[in-house]
């Protein structure tokens, strides 16, 4: 981020939040730049803060992963009397954990 002021003026840079670290530039006198690294939002929701750059409030928004969705296809399986056996394809986001578990005694998950 670029500040633009007097010769002569003062100016400082400051972060509201410890995800959001000012890299470079925290201080100066006259034109100068502020660099601000942001650490990645592991969660789900987005995250805001505030960078405060020679008295100006600048808002700073990062995305979340979002929310966990999983899609199992077939949604559901019926076989005859015989052993069988079948699968089930599985959609999700990459960030997101799942784990497939047989409520049933007859019949057993297992995961290749």
């Amino acid at each position: 981020m670029s500040v633009t002021t007097g010769s002569g003026c003062q100016w400082t840079a400051v972060s509201d939040r410890s995800w959001m670290s000012i890299t470079s530039g925290g201080s100066g006198t006259g034109n100068g730049a502020v660099q601000v690294s942001l650490a990645p939002n592991t969660g789900e929701d987005r995250r805001t803060g505030t960078l405060s750059i020679a008295g100006h409030s600048v808002a700073v928004q990062e995305d979340g992963l979002g929310a966990c969705t999983v899609d199992v296809s077939p949604g559901s399986a019926a076989v005859g009397a015989a052993p069988a056996t079948g699968s089930f394809a599985i959609s999700t986001a990459g960030h997101c954990q799942w784990t497939a578990v047989s409520t049933a005694p007859w019949a057993r998950a297992s995961i290749p």
